[in-house]
Parts: structure tokens; sequence; C-alpha cells
């Protein structure tokens, strides 16, 4: 697998397990984060014309 395609898979892992953290899910501006940088990586990936959702 490419850098290209390594780095955004595992900014979004990342912030998924950050999502699962039971202290992480009690706080909404974290959640609202987390949420957004997969969303961000999600639309950055797509315009580069990258591995498709």
């Amino acid at each position: 697998m490419t850098h290209e395609f390594k780095t955004p898979i595992t900014t979004i892992n990342l912030a998924t397990k950050a999502l699962e953290n039971p202290i992480v899910d009690k706080d909404l501006e974290r959640v609202t984060y987390y949420s957004r940088l997969i969303k961000n990586e999600k639309y950055a990936n797509e315009r580069s014309g990258g591995i498709s959702a």
C-alpha cells in the first residue's frame, strides 16, 4: 500500500479509536473534532482520486 493511502487510513483509524474512548464519547467538543477529522480525510481522499468509500 502506498504512502498516499496509508496516511488517510491511519488518520481515520486513530480518530475512530478516539471516538470509541469513553472519555472522548462524553465530550461533545472532542467528538465533533474527531468526526470532522474523519470527514476531512475522506473528502481530501476523494478529491485526490484516492481509494473510494
